[in-house]
């Protein structure tokens, strides 16, 4: 059964301390992989060399332990920001220990200075990548003391190039920031509009409402007032002819006309504005709704009405009940039901409307042009701040789904 969903969590919310969390824990998950790949292929080049010193052998538990620790606090997800600033420096250290046992600065393990750096740029900008860089300066220096190599050449080369990958590191994550700083303000700013379109929506249902409550009391009192003056004149007049002729006929013709006017009158007076919406709330105006339904519709109808709401009096009732009928509508025009059900229940803090039917149902994908039910219906969730759903196929009926908050 296909669906179409009309949600207000479709717009992006300004960005929060937890998201930023979130995000700050996705990256330094992604650094944990890599940074027990590296450890791997470490420990894949110990078991390929015919002899390794156990000191190498340590360095590689050693640092394989630290990985696991710091990818455990990482999935535990609590201190995020604590760990990666530990890792940051941590990380340097692996690059040190690994490089150490493999050859000092000339060995393949060396890059991971850079990448150290990179990382520092990504996690916490360019002081952070400053001081890293540092860091990283003293320990290629301590590894040159340590592992000498001939010349100064390899030396001059690696700090060149944790000087290169600071600054690569500090540009990028510099595009990086300021991209996701307009991609947050033009997020805030769709938000913002999002807002400013829902409140004027909202106005607008509003004002529709007003208007009807106003047409419909402009019909109370004056259509119902002359309506019944006329039915009473023509009743008196029914009192004084005496005989059966033609003229009486015309006048209880007429009187039965005036009757039926009135009744239209009502009738209509109640579909702008039912009275009884703003006596005694929702939870009667759609008890009374369906009531009238049963013999005015060519289907059944079952109404269940959460008990709840019986108390229930709100600004909110009556684009509630427009959203009822608007549904009910749709399903005399085209769905050609025998069954259709109301439900209207409170969930927590949500207030959940549902229409369902057993008639032809449609493709959500094709509604022709000009049908504007859905539309309407969508509109009045969204102006309440709730969500609309339509689940529906080809020959298995519909079902309607709003959820506004209570």
């Amino acid at each position: 059964m296909a669906q179409v969903t009309v949600s207000l969590t479709d717009v992006p919310p300004a960005t929060g301390p937890a998201e930023v969390g979130q995000r700050l824990r996705e990256s330094e998950l992604d650094i944990c992989w890599l940074r027990e790949s590296a450890i791997l292929a470490y420990l894949i080049r110990l078991a390929y060399h015919d002899v390794s010193p156990a000191s190498a052998w340590i360095v590689g538990a050693g640092t394989m332990i630290y990985a696991g620790i710091v990818h455990w606090r990482v999935l535990r997800g609590t201190g995020i920001r604590t760990t990666a600033g530990v890792a940051t420096a941590g990380d340097s250290l692996v690059g040190f220990f690994l490089t150490c046992s493999t050859g000092g600065l000339v060995s393949p393990f060396f890059p991971l200075m850079y990448f150290t750096a990179l990382t520092a740029a990504f996690r916490f900008g360019l002081r952070m990548t400053l001081a890293v860089t540092v860091f990283n300066v003293l320990l290629a220096i301590l590894l040159h003391v340590l592992v000498p190599t001939q010349g100064i050449e390899p030396m001059a080369i690696a700090l060149y190039y944790l000087g290169f990958a600071a600054i690569l590191g500090a540009t990028i994550a510099g595009w990086a920031r300021r991209q996701i700083a307009l991609t947050e303000r033009q997020a805030g700013a769709l938000t913002a509009a999002h807002d400013e379109a829902r409140n004027l929506l909202h106005k607008l249902i509003r004002a529709q409402e007003d208007e009807r409550q106003s047409i419909a009391g402009e019909l109370h009192d004056r259509m119902g007032g002359r309506l019944f003056t006329l039915q009473q004149g023509i009743d008196r007049c029914c009192e004084h002819v005496t005989d059966d002729g033609p003229l009486t006929e015309e006048l209880h013709r007429l009187g039965e006309e005036a009757r039926r006017c009135s009744q239209d009158v009502r009738r209509l007076m109640n579909e702008l504005r039912p009275t009884v919406l703003d006596d005694l709330g929702l939870f009667e105006a759609l008890q009374e709704y369906g009531a009238n339904l049963a013999s005015t519709v060519p289907f059944d109808v079952r109404i269940d009405i959460d008990p709840r709401l019986h108390e229930r009096h709100s600004p909110q009732d009556a684009m509630l009940f427009r959203l009822v009928q608007e549904a009910v509508l749709n399903v005399r025009k085209h769905a050609g039901a025998r069954h259709v059900e109301i439900r209207v229940t409170l969930e927590g803090r949500h207030l959940t409307i549902v229409v369902a039917d057993d008639g032809h149902g449609f493709d959500p994908g094709q509604v022709p042009h000009g049908h504007l039910g859905l539309l309407t219906m969508r509109e009045r969730a969204e102006a309440l701040g709730g969500e609309f759903a339509v689940y529906t196929a080809p020959g298995r009926g519909t079902r309607i789904i709003a959820r506004v908050p209570a």
